[in-house]
């Protein structure tokens, strides 16, 4: 008799229902009977189908029964059968009578306090918002915008999850464990650099293919008890910009989904986990969302405190903008919408300041292992933020990854030049800023840059980012930071002068972040008064 895992699956100690299979030979040594029994909770027996093997040598089951004489397999068999009539008749007797009534799991609901919001902002999920200066950069044409499926299921355990797994069999390369599918790992509660760890995903799992809807569906289907819809929305991905998902509970718990448009056809998945009082990660999936590709489905146990057993299904799903006429109108409107949302101050939630200060020996240990390989990304973040390189930094968090690869080879090549600086931390952090400032001003002079990396460059260069050139000039020279922050003060003041209306703007609002701005001046003012101001401040020696 067998009653092990191989008959009674996960999927059916869930449900409530065990299976045996109970094999004996009764007469001839040639023949060998399987009786697979299945018994539901509170309810009668029954066999459902009875098997006969030609060959007890070809059944593995054939070993549980004694190969001796045709009298003796005859009183196994005999005794065999007892306790298996005697099982069926103790339930079959039952057939008679109504079973007991089973409990009946109480639907899942969502608590007071309970939100599901959708916004969005210009820049990665790691950036936050980069201003208006980028914003002008995001393409407007509602036909470049991706649509966008996402949906948030509350499964009520994480073993219902797991059964489905184990039960479909999903193929290899369907499923992988989360933790294998982490590129970058930054939590926000912790001084500590960002790593490839996550303490709140390392137990999900993630499907990708037709299987991730399928079990999507699966799940939901077990609603009201089993599942609860908490989060769906038809969304666009636009190049440049984040759109997110986010469910929230009352005591701060959050788990959110944000999608960032890479490419044309393409987006990057970004979660936010927060558990209550446990902190907030921000967790990066390797790999992309293809426009008309593979559905992706991500299963974590859930961070919100008032379902902190049970299980959170995200589905995603991206495509091309429609070509239907009514479709277009449709995805036009959100199109708008979004853009529109993504200009206005979102959550302040949206902005993630990188924990940490100044490492020297960590920024030291990073430079010596990297290596132009997946884990580049979660390294070069850990040297930027150790090393206090903020341009190095935003480059290793916001780059593409061919751009991230070329990054990486380059500061390879400059690891034993790096390597060579003074002591003090500004040292190795200046050279990493350099050699950012080198490889941004490069990239642009020999092509387009992609719209974050453009937005990177008038972001710390301010309306100077406009003329590539003059910042390598800046980069080359040998001196020190310094130096280089007062050839860019110099330039932007220059520049406030200007006849374009667009690079004053620019100009001033860089120099008023860093306090250093004329008093009086106003960009958009008339000539004269611009003039005005700009004449006392060098008779003033400012």
């Amino acid at each position: 008799m067998r009653s092990d895992s191989t008959p009674t699956t996960p999927t059916d100690l869930g449900s409530g229902r065990v299976d045996l299979e109970v094999g004996f030979a009764p007469l001839r040594p040639g023949e060998f009977s399987v009786l697979p029994i299945s018994h539901p909770t509170a309810a009668p027996c029954r066999v459902r189908s009875v098997s006969c093997l030609s060959s007890p040598k070809s059944r593995g089951d054939a070993a549980l029964i004694p190969r001796n004489d045709r009298a003796g397999r005859r009183r196994s068999a005999v005794a065999l059968l007892s306790l298996v009539i005697g099982g069926l008749a103790s339930g079959c007797g039952a057939a008679g009578r109504a079973p007991p009534a089973r409990p009946v799991a109480a639907p899942l609901a969502e608590p007071p306090g309970f939100a599901a919001t959708v916004d969005g902002w210009v820049g990665t999920p790691l950036s936050g918002p980069l201003g208006e200066d980028a914003a002008a950069l995001v393409p407007a044409d509602p036909q470049q915008a991706l649509a966008l499926e996402a949906r948030i299921l509350l499964v009520d355990s994480m073993a219902r999850i797991e059964s489905l797994l184990a039960e479909r069999r999903v193929p290899d390369g369907g499923s992988t464990r989360l933790r294998d599918q982490l590129v970058l790992v930054v939590d926000l509660s912790r001084s500590a650099s960002p790593g490839v760890t996550s303490r709140h995903a390392n137990n999900g799992c993630l499907v990708r293919g037709p299987p991730a809807r399928e079990l999507f569906g699966e799940l939901a289907r077990s609603a009201p008890s089993g599942a609860l819809s908490i989060a769906a929305v038809e969304e666009v991905v636009v190049r440049g910009v984040t759109t997110r998902l986010a469910c929230r509970s009352a005591d701060g718990g959050r788990f959110a989904v944000a999608v960032h448009g890479r490419g044309t056809g393409s987006a990057e998945v970004t979660l936010e986990l927060a558990a209550s009082g446990g902190g907030v990660e921000l967790v990066k999936l390797a790999g992309e969302l293809t426009a008309g590709g593979d559905p992706l489905l991500v299963v974590v146990p859930s961070p919100l405190s008032w379902a902190e057993e049970r299980g959170c299904a995200l589905l995603l799903d991206l495509q091309p903008a429609p070509g239907e006429a009514a479709a277009r109108e449709r995805h036009a409107a959100v199109v708008a919408a979004a853009l529109a949302r993504s200009v206005r101050a979102p959550d302040p939630a949206a902005t993630h300041a990188l924990p940490g200060q100044v490492d020297l020996e960590g920024a030291r240990a990073a430079l010596l292992r990297l290596v132009g390989d997946d884990s580049a990304r979660a390294t070069l973040v850990e040297l930027g933020a150790d090393a206090g390189a903020e341009l190095f930094l935003d480059l290793a968090l916001v780059a593409s990854d061919p751009v991230l690869a070329a990054l990486a080879d380059a500061i390879a090549s400059a690891r034993p030049d790096l390597l060579r600086g003074g002591d003090p931390p500004e040292s190795l952090g200046w050279g990493l800023e350099r050699e950012a400032w080198r490889f941004l001003a490069g990239s642009a002079l020999h092509g387009e840059l992609e719209p974050e990396l453009s937005a990177q460059l008038l972001r710390h260069a301010g309306a100077a980012g406009a003329w590539p050139a003059t910042i390598e000039d800046f980069a080359d020279d040998r001196s020190d930071g310094a130096r280089f922050n007062e050839q860019l003060i110099a330039e932007n003041l220059r520049l406030l002068a200007d006849h374009s209306a667009a690079l004053r703007v620019r100009a001033f609002d860089w120099l008023a972040a860093r306090g250093v701005a004329p008093k009086g001046f106003d960009p958009l003012a008339p000539a004269a008064k611009r003039r005005a101001v700009l004449e006392s401040r060098e008779h003033a020696g400012d």
